[in-house]
């Protein structure tokens, strides 16, 4: 894993609400991953994406943080930032998610994550790649955005369990870099997709 937790010892500040740029900064400098916020999620997103994330529960009206390490089909693993580790039933953390996580990630491929970026060439050779490598797209590559680069994008998205747009956006390039990183990186769900 990235980030190793010793028991009773936290590894991770996890800052409170309106320290995004801390968060992004200590990452960073500690453990050379990126840091993105996505919101309004569901679990579906969460094992579409893939990757372990900091989720806030609220309990008893205050607002809580976690890493989730690991989703099962019932329940899901959260380590607090004492290090302590609990297995919470896929139904209570429902109920008491905020519907956003912060995803830590290694963004290897330096890939935009904001939609509104322009995809230069470099990044939609980088992206085609991927999907190629992951068996959504063959040969001649794209060197620009096209009609096949958006039907490959679709059917990546469709594998992963994503809404299919055609977009690389936030959820797909994290999802994109989990599944082209699955032999050095860690997984939420501990599925390491083939190719």
């Amino acid at each position: 894993m990235w980030v190793r937790l010793k028991p009773g010892q936290p590894q991770v500040d996890i800052p409170g609400a309106g320290s995004q740029l801390h968060l992004r900064a200590l990452v960073r400098a500690r453990h050379h991953l990126a840091a993105t916020v996505l919101r309004d999620l569901s679990v579906g997103d969460l094992r579409a994406v893939g990757l372990p994330a900091i989720v806030e529960l609220n309990e008893r009206g205050i607002a809580r943080p976690y890493l989730m390490r690991r989703l099962e089909r019932d329940a899901a693993t959260l380590i607090a930032p004492t290090g302590e580790e609990s297995r919470v039933p896929l139904e209570r953390f429902e109920a008491e998610w905020t519907r956003s996580a912060w995803m830590l990630w290694r963004n290897v491929d330096l890939l935009p994550v904001d939609p509104a970026e322009a995809m230069t060439p470099t990044v939609v050779a980088t992206v085609a790649l991927r999907l190629a490598k992951l068996g959504h797209l063959t040969g001649p590559l794209p060197t620009a955005p096209g009609a096949r680069l958006e039907a490959a994008v679709r059917s990546f998205q469709r594998a992963a369990g994503l809404r299919e747009d055609g977009i690389v956006g936030p959820r797909t390039t994290l999802a994109l870099a989990r599944a082209t990183t699955a032999s050095f990186g860690p997984s939420l769900t501990d599925r390491r997709p083939s190719g």
